[in-house]
């Protein structure tokens, strides 16, 4: 069984984009509720229940939207296989509505030695390919490849997606730490 070797400087970082996440999520309902009040206050003639709801409702789902908080909390360690890649295109259309703007994003789909399959969002398509172990580390947004001498290449930072060559230790963008890896668990 192999177990996923994270260094303590890549948890704490994990641990304050989570703690931001956080305080993102407190501020914006905070805003909403004022927004609310203000909405059902002002504007609804007749204070109903459904009104209330309704407005109550839509308001408050926003800020756990927009923090990504829902999607975080069922986030965890894993490891697993690129089994393929799929381009999502996007298309933007700006204020005037005449003027469009197309936006490429490009995700693999990971298979764990379990059998659950991820999609995950790739900055680089030229650091990954079919059949590349990679490794996704809790509260982070970017997956790592697993570099052996038979598979060399280079290593995507965990913590800003930087591009690094496999002998450095520390990230040349972030200086975070480059070292994680797979391990096999100790049975004891």
């Amino acid at each position: 069984m192999k177990k996923i070797s994270v260094p303590k400087q890549i948890r704490k970082i994990a641990a304050i984009r989570i703690l931001e996440r956080f305080l993102l999520l407190a501020v914006l309902l905070l805003v909403a509720y004022v927004f609310s009040d203000y909405v059902i206050n002002n504007i609804y003639e007749e204070a109903n229940f459904g009104n209330y709801s309704f407005t109550l409702f839509f308001i408050y789902i926003i800020p756990f939207w927009l923090s990504k908080i829902p999607k975080k909390l069922f986030d965890r360690d894993w490891y697993g296989e690129i089994l393929s890649f799929e381009t999502n295109n996007h298309e933007f259309k700006f204020f005037d509505g005449k003027d469009k703007r197309e936006k490429f994003s490009l995700h693999a789909l990971i298979k764990e030695p379990n059998g659950k399959l991820h999609t995950h969002r790739i900055t680089n398509e030229k650091l990954f390919k079919p059949g590349d172990k990679v490794i996704h580390v809790y509260g982070m947004d970017y997956i790592t490849p697993i570099r052996t001498p038979s598979n060399p290449g280079k290593i995507v930072c965990v913590c800003c997606g930087g591009d690094n060559e496999t002998e450095l230790k520390h990230c040349r963008y972030c200086a975070c730490t480059l070292d994680v890896k797979l391990v096999d668990e100790k049975k004891g």
